[in-house]
């Protein structure tokens, strides 16, 4: 258990956090490792911070671009990446240390095509741990492999019990690739589909494997930085960017020849994106008129018509059976206001 491990790390204005992630990388109980650190035009201390860790250190590797955006800040620290293994650590977040060497183990052990474990999630005022899998840890091979890869296009079944962890699986960090399947394989850029550029990766990387191992164990941990709500982060033109995102993963469906169960796993992605849409658009500085005319063109296109159209609400629990009536029959004012309570409890625990 030798093999050399590539870890990469997106940097971009993170001056407050990037040595405690650095400190959790460098310190890792598995020492055979290439740091390969891409500093995307930070304005602050961040590529000081990394040239320190650089005299320190003969394992990490700094790369300088001017600000780009993430996705080509980990293509470019994958065409430099020489390790037989890859994981992602953003540049805010850091690992237990104990994580890398555990993946390893049983990559090595199992043969499997993917490690991936759970995580610690980190507001200004508590902890929470993410099983994102559940907690027994499991080979997931045949069946069992399918159902997990379906979950990256859509949440389907009972998992529709907690749609606010829908995507907590699709991440690029908490995760351990093998650099002969990524290949060729490379990030979205986000500016194109909005976000969900991990999810992207995954969906190409997990169709070229066969197997994959959940270490059920809160071996990373995601920083939920204390801004306030999410409505600070109001982007005008998201919607038209999911529905690239969207097209990009239908098309993928098509071209691939997957089954039927991965179209309705999408319709329900798009179908509880308006959770995402409907939050952000609460930070539309034209005011509430402006914010809930725009949430009524959503219900109303005819995409959205259609998703909802044979959306199954039976799994969901009562609050979000209500929202999601609300959506279904476009009944935009109690959307909304719906909307506006879910971002006012989100603001509590952050």
């Amino acid at each position: 258990m030798n093999e050399k491990v590539s870890v990469i790390v997106a940097c971009y204005n993170v001056e407050d956090y990037l040595e405690k992630c650095l400190d959790s990388i460098v310190n890792q109980t598995y020492d055979n490792l290439e740091i390969i650190c891409v500093n995307d035009g930070s304005a602050d201390q961040t590529q000081t911070i990394l040239e320190n860790y650089l005299k320190k250190d003969d394992r990490i590797v700094v790369i300088n671009q001017k600000n780009l955006g993430v996705s080509i800040a980990r293509n470019k620290a994958l065409d430099a990446a020489t390790g037989a293994y890859v994981s992602f650590v953003d540049g805010d977040d850091w690992m237990e240390l104990t994580a890398i060497e555990k993946a390893v183990s049983k990559i090595e052990e199992l043969n499997c095509d993917l490690v991936f474990w759970s995580y610690n999630k980190g507001f200004s005022n508590k902890s929470i741990k993410n099983y994102i899998y559940g907690e027994e840890s499991k080979l997931l091979k045949g069946q069992d492999y399918e159902d997990f890869y379906r979950l990256f296009f859509g949440t389907t079944g009972k998992r529709l019990e907690h749609p606010e962890l829908a995507d907590s699986i699709c991440t690029i960090w908490g995760k351990l690739y093998r650099k002969n399947i990524i290949c060729d394989i490379r990030f979205v850029d986000i500016n194109t589909i909005g976000t969900l550029e991990d999810c992207l990766f995954n969906i190409h990387y997990l169709l070229n494997g066969s197997s994959a191992y959940y270490l059920a164990e809160c071996l990373y941990d995601y920083r939920r930085n204390n801004e306030g709500s999410i409505t600070t982060k109001y982007k005008k033109d998201l919607f038209d960017k999911w529905q690239n995102l969207y097209s990009i993963m239908d098309d993928f469906i098509t071209q691939n020849q997957l089954d039927s169960s991965f179209s309705n796993a999408l319709s329900n992605r798009i179908a509880m994106g308006v959770i995402g849409l409907g939050l952000q658009e609460l930070g539309n500085a034209d005011g509430a008129v402006k914010q809930i005319s725009n949430l009524r063109k959503i219900l109303h296109t005819d995409k959205y018509k259609r998703v909802y159209k044979n959306f199954d609400l039976q799994y969901f629990p009562i609050h979000w059976k209500v929202f999601f009536f609300c959506a279904k029959y476009r009944l935009t004012i109690g959307l909304y206001i719906l909307l506006k309570a879910a971002n006012a409890m989100r603001g509590k625990f952050e």
